[in-house]
């Protein structure tokens, strides 16, 4: 009887070490998976960062270059201007054959001719 009293007590307390060893290795496991969780959520957050980064001097090379294409478009206008501007120079016959020409393709509208005594006003 006695043997089976001491088998008992082994037995409790084996189950009682062992239930503390579960709780101290269940303990350990939280702390572990913690670690691991604030670790992946660092990786996250530095991967977020460097996408925010990327994108963002992706977009100032695409303004950088945007600025460029609007300059050399301006340049392309100011010498189309320029050469315009010059052919028109002096060039009385081809204003006159514009304006007689615009005349007859737009018959209905409305032009304002410049006078003087009801004559009209011819460019110098």
């Amino acid at each position: 009887m006695k043997t089976i009293k001491i088998g008992i007590i082994l037995i409790a307390v084996n189950v009682l070490t062992g239930c503390s060893a579960c709780r101290d290795y269940h303990r350990q496991q939280d702390m572990l998976d913690a670690e691991y969780k604030g670790k992946g959520e660092l990786l996250q957050a530095e991967s977020n960062k460097k996408v925010i980064v990327e994108t963002a001097k992706a977009n100032l090379e695409a303004a950088k270059m945007n600025a460029e294409a609007d300059i050399i478009r301006a340049k392309g206008v100011a010498e189309s201007n320029k050469i315009i501007g010059s052919s028109l120079e002096n060039n009385r016959a081809y204003l006159e054959w514009l304006w007689i020409d615009n005349i007859e393709k737009n018959p209905n509208a409305v032009y304002y001719i410049p006078t003087e005594n009801k004559m009209p006003l011819m460019l110098k």
